[in-house]
């Protein structure tokens, strides 16, 4: 992308600083703001703030599926096709799925739920 991932925002600030010049801070602070979210807005349009600016750059790094299913939410890493002999050829591969729960605590100091049935194992798979 366009901006790197890990950019700390006292570095993406000077590196706007010469197109800000005369701007408010305020604009100057709402202009990093939505850079930083840029790097994972579709994430953030799903899951709002239920997982830290860190957890989504970690699945935006480690290229982590994030899936709605039912009401439920995974998220999935695929391999790459095994027992391949030919290009071309039927294979399967490993899906490793997580249910995840917020990062957000609710008033009783538990995870906040996200989706019911968080934590627990992907439906039909063994």
């Amino acid at each position: 992308g366009e901006v790197d991932l890990s950019i700390p925002r006292p570095s993406l600030r000077s590196k706007i600083a010469s197109w800000t010049a005369g701007k408010s801070e305020s604009i100057v602070d709402s202009c990093v703001e939505v850079i930083m979210r840029a790097r994972y807005c579709n994430l953030y349009s799903l899951l709002r703030d239920h997982m830290s600016e860190s957890s989504y750059i970690f699945i935006v790094t480690n290229k982590i599926l994030v899936d709605v299913q039912g009401e439920d939410l995974l998220f999935q890493i695929f391999t790459s096709n095994i027992l391949q002999e030919c290009v071309g050829d039927e294979s399967p591969f490993f899906e490793y799925i997580q249910r995840v729960c917020s990062e957000c605590l609710g008033p009783d100091g538990c995870p906040a739920k996200v989706k019911p049935g968080c934590g627990g194992f992907g439906i039909r798979n063994f």
